[in-house]
């Protein structure tokens, strides 16, 4: 029965220490080094529209895992009571992985053309659609995948989320902003999208269209 526990104890310690790398990797990253590129989009939600806010939920999110490896150093040698910091640490990853997820939700349940011009997915107005703007998840690097896994990084969510492309879109001059930023045409798995236009499994067809056209398209919503 000890093994058995041992065993358990390490597959969670492993996790535990992988999740601890990913998450302290997103907060020098996003919080220390200031790359985090949703600040000021309100359509991302209210965990990511204050650089502060978010920066003191990953200090206390930390705060909470050291405590609990700490624990589990601590109680190394009764493999019982160890186990109750590690399982706590991997509730809260599982916890971590559905929050955000939770949050696109209800930003996407938020903006919806039906609702008005006010509050629709995109301002109504002419955007410009480049080749030059596009993203590709295929080159998009390991750590930032592993990221997207949590809810983090540039791609949160993934492929579900953003699909295999996303394109940038940039507002005509006489397009209004709502004051609001980060409209863009993607894919993924969710009906439509507070961010822009969600064009499905079509994204690809017309993303690899898109790489052989030189000048920007355009592109006229309308409500």
């Amino acid at each position: 029965m000890k093994k058995k526990i041992l065993v358990g104890a390490i597959v969670l310690a492993i996790w535990d220490l992988f999740y601890i790398f990913v998450l302290a990797n997103s907060f020098v990253t996003e919080s220390l080094e200031d790359k985090f590129f949703y600040w000021g989009y309100p359509q991302w939600g209210s965990l990511y529209s204050s650089p502060s806010f978010f920066m003191w939920f990953n200090i206390v999110y930390l705060l909470l895992l050291a405590g609990g490896m700490f624990l589990a150093w601590k109680w190394r040698s009764n493999y019982e009571k160890m186990l109750l910091p590690l399982v706590f640490i991997a509730l809260l990853s599982f916890v971590n992985m559905y929050s955000p997820n939770h949050i696109r939700n209800s930003e996407f349940d938020k903006y919806k053309t039906e609702d008005g011009v006010d509050n629709s997915r995109i301002p109504a107005g002419k955007w410009l659609v480049s080749n030059q703007k596009m993203e590709s998840y295929a080159e998009v690097p390991l750590m930032m995948k592993l990221k997207g896994w949590f809810g983090r990084g540039e791609w949160p969510g993934n492929v579900s989320t953003w699909g295999e492309y996303r394109v940038w879109l940039v507002p005509g001059p006489d397009t209004s902003m709502e004051g609001r930023r980060g409209f863009v045409l993607h894919g993924g798995n969710k009906t439509g999208s507070p961010w822009g236009v969600n064009m499905g499994k079509d994204i690809v067809q017309f993303a690899e269209q898109l790489k052989n056209i030189p000048n920007p398209l355009e592109l006229n919503v309308e409500y």
